[in-house]
């Protein structure tokens, strides 16, 4: 079982060259990077986006 789940998950399986398995590995790896950057951002910077902001507008009349 774990040699079938590790050679799907390198996709051996599907009959995909080398350097195209090398090249969608690090397109995954390098997609999960920027996820996890930008859910971070997202949670850190939540608070200031769900109050009002601090600078009042001016009134126009």
């Amino acid at each position: 079982m774990w040699t079938f789940l590790f050679s799907f998950l390198t996709l051996r399986r599907l009959g995909i060259s080398r350097p195209i398995r090398i090249a969608l590995a690090v397109f995954f790896v390098g997609l999960t990077l920027v996820v996890l950057v930008y859910t971070a951002n997202l949670f850190l910077t939540l608070e200031e986006r769900t109050h009002a902001p601090h600078v009042h507008t001016h009134s126009t009349h």
